[in-house]
């Protein structure tokens, strides 16, 4: 297959018809020696019988004789009028054309992609000059000549109205490679729609062989495969559809969620899911992340659709009445709660959920908040990400997820981790200001630490700010804007190692264990 692996910028690609891939040979004198065909793995070649290379010459499908008396081996492919996908549906498509080239029934053409010659070395051009003065009709090409032209080599097959490609020849500066397309012809026995383990509605589709694939849903739209379609597949993808099968009855693009009842309108292209967000079609990735988060092993997808099935899970919440979790004792922090039911997709900053618990303070104040979502953005957005924060306040206005969150802060523990470190106050009335990825825990953890010391955490840089604390995993300190606002203040920078080594922190740390 073409792809961007095998083909760079400045290359030529022939574009090679749907065909038997053959090869015609001469001899030094000019005159055809034989001709050889591409057997069924589509890598080794035979010889066509004397009779059929003679009914071949004598309908000037390839000359008999060059005007140049040289030795030349001219690869091309054989095209058959009238033969479609219907007519290689479960069978070896070479020897269908193999046949139906012997026979001699239909009309054949030869087009030549690559001229060789043992005694001369010749470009692409020169090659392509002169196989059009030695009388064959050439295959098509274009030359890649930019990153663009790259990038649309993977939309090639819908470009070239598959299957009408047997492969591509692809010339480099020293030489040349032919890649064969390996597509399956197979008749459609059953459609069947379902849902995947990512919340994705997908059909699986069976064909007379017995063999099966599972494509998503707006392939079957798209080219309205049914039952007695007659479809090319390749690498498990339907890539072409040649019988459609009875225009008035299309297959089902607006349906009925199993799950929930809700209204699904496929496209023609790409994937499609339930639009309810609270669907349990789309509940197991929230369930695999919800159950990571936690530290519990999760159900696999098969016993889930099982309990779905039998209405045991309609909801979250649902999942913790289950056997496998109900006498699970789950604690955990606010943040870690938060970061377990709020989908990934939805706030994908995940220490955003460490700042924001950290500025509510308390399970009174965080209730307060998302019972008012509203007020988190006009509150937070200047202490935390203001894209996590508009992003979360928007989930969280949805009555289903409050009441979720809620539901599962009464069934599982939460803690808040705060440091009481028996020592002295050394950072009392000190205002610190930290930024970064820590060694020592989250921007929460860091924040009691030195709360435990006295110190007051701010979160800006200026005049009333005593120091500025940096995470180990910052790279660069000139790419931190608090670096220099700090400096032009004359305010001392510490990172996370010297400052904690510098004031032993590390030991208390370790003593109040």
């Amino acid at each position: 297959m073409i792809n961007k692996s095998n083909v760079q910028v400045g290359d030529t690609v022939v574009v090679v018809p749907f065909g038997l891939v053959g090869r015609v040979n001469y001899n030094e004198n000019g005159v055809i020696s034989g001709i050889d065909v591409c057997g069924k793995d589509s890598a080794s070649y035979v010889p066509l019988s004397h009779t059929t290379c003679a009914k071949l010459q004598k309908n000037n499908v390839v000359p008999s004789r060059l005007v140049n008396k040289r030795g030349y081996v001219v690869n091309g492919v054989f095209e058959v009028s009238g033969i479609g996908v219907q007519d290689v549906v479960n069978r070896n498509p070479s020897e269908v054309l193999l046949s139906a080239i012997s026979d001699g029934n239909r009309e054949v053409s030869f087009k030549a992609f690559m001229m060789e010659s043992p005694n001369d070395s010749y470009s692409f051009v020169q090659q392509s000059a002169l196989m059009t003065t030695l009388g064959f009709n050439k295959c098509s090409s274009f030359v890649v000549s930019s990153s663009e032209q790259l990038n649309r080599i993977a939309k090639m097959p819908s470009m070239l109205l598959y299957p009408k490609v047997s492969g591509y020849a692809i010339v480099h500066k020293d030489g040349y490679v032919y890649e064969p397309e390996s597509f399956q012809y197979l008749k459609v026995s059953s459609v069947q729609r379902d849902v995947n383990s990512s919340g994705f509605i997908v059909a699986e589709v069976q064909f007379d062989n017995g063999s099966s694939i599972t494509v998503p849903y707006p392939q079957v739209v798209k080219y309205n495969v049914q039952k007695s379609s007659c479809v090319v597949v390749d690498s498990g993808h339907i890539v072409f559809c040649s019988d459609r099968g009875n225009l008035s009855k299309k297959v089902d693009r607006e349906f009925h969620c199993n799950f929930c009842g809700s209204l699904v309108t496929s496209p023609f292209d790409g994937y499609v899911r339930c639009p309810y967000d609270n669907c349990t079609s789309r509940l197991y990735p929230v369930v695999e992340n919800m159950t990571r988060e936690f530290n519990v092993p999760c159900i696999d997808y098969s016993t889930y659709r099982q309990y779905v099935d039998e209405k045991r899970i309609t909801c979250l919440v649902d999942v913790f009445d289950l056997p496998e979790y109900k006498d699970l004792k789950i604690s955990c922090t606010l943040s870690t709660l938060l970061k377990a039911l709020c989908p990934v997709n939805v706030v994908k900053n995940r220490s955003f959920f460490d700042k924001f618990v950290e500025k509510c303070g308390s399970l009174e104040a965080f209730h307060h908040y998302i019972e008012n979502p509203y007020e988190i953005e006009s509150d937070m957005s200047h202490f935390v990400d203001k894209t996590s924060c508009q992003a979360f306040s928007t989930w969280i206005s949805v009555p289903e997820n409050i009441l979720t969150v809620k539901s599962v802060i009464d069934i599982v523990d939460v803690k808040q981790r705060e440091f009481n470190l028996d020592v002295p106050k050394l950072f009392r009335n000190k205002s610190v200001y930290i930024e970064g990825d820590f060694n020592h825990g989250s921007y929460s953890v860091i924040s009691s630490i030195l709360r435990s010391y006295g110190a007051d955490i701010v979160t800006t840089v200026d005049t009333r700010c005593d120091c500025v604390l940096l995470g180990d995993f910052v790279r660069n300190l000139e790419d931190v804007p608090a670096v220099n606002i700090a400096r032009s203040y004359n305010i001392p920078v510490y990172t996370e190692s010297y400052f904690f080594g510098m004031y032993d922190i590390d030991s208390d740390l370790s003593a109040a264990k």
